[in-house]
């Protein structure tokens, strides 16, 4: 990046064996935006911030980063100038990604489910990759959000949406019966 100032460049996937190079003077830029929910560019996560650098050796800053609390963003920003992990605030210099996007990243229960019928407050945006077997009974929708399967499913009853603002995502497994 040459005389490149004050862009705002977050969510791409950088993928190359040198994925950033600078000439002349280095201007500040900001490699991230705020957290915030998104789709991400590439790794899986539900939220979106800064970038996702790889090559083709699957041996980038992003698939090597230490995430110890796997939420999909390294535990360490990474310097773009020695492209090397930094610390905040004394070795990262003007261009660093602070919240750089990890391929870490563990998707848990955010809505469970006990017995009875099973109603779902799509407002909770929840997620559900445990296996459910609802014993015959009915699986109710209600609210404006989502609802994300990425489990099984079975002996549903009936499916009773009572809100056309739920968005039901990847229910490939879920099952009638």
């Amino acid at each position: 990046m040459s005389g490149a100032f004050n862009n705002t460049i977050y969510n791409n996937l950088f993928n190359n064996s040198v994925n950033v190079g600078f000439n002349g003077v280095i201007y500040y830029n900001s490699w991230k935006t705020t957290n915030q929910a998104g789709t991400r560019i590439y790794s899986n996560g539900t939220n979106i911030e800064g970038n996702y650098y790889t090559n083709s050796s699957g041996t980038g800053y992003s698939d090597t980063c230490t995430d110890s609390n796997t939420d999909g963003f390294c535990d360490s920003p990474y310097n773009l100038t020695t492209l090397t992990s930094c610390t905040a605030g004394s070795t990262c210099g003007l261009d660093a990604d602070y919240l750089t996007l990890s391929n870490d990243y563990a998707i848990t229960d955010t809505c469970t489910y006990s017995s009875g019928d099973w109603n779902i407050n799509c407002a909770d945006n929840c997620t559900i990759i445990s296996n459910v077997n609802l014993g015959g009974n009915n699986l109710i929708f209600n609210g404006s959000g989502s609802f994300n399967v990425q489990a099984n499913i079975t002996n549903i009853n009936n499916w009773q949406p009572i809100s056309t603002n739920c968005k039901l995502m990847i229910c490939t497994k879920c099952i009638f019966g």
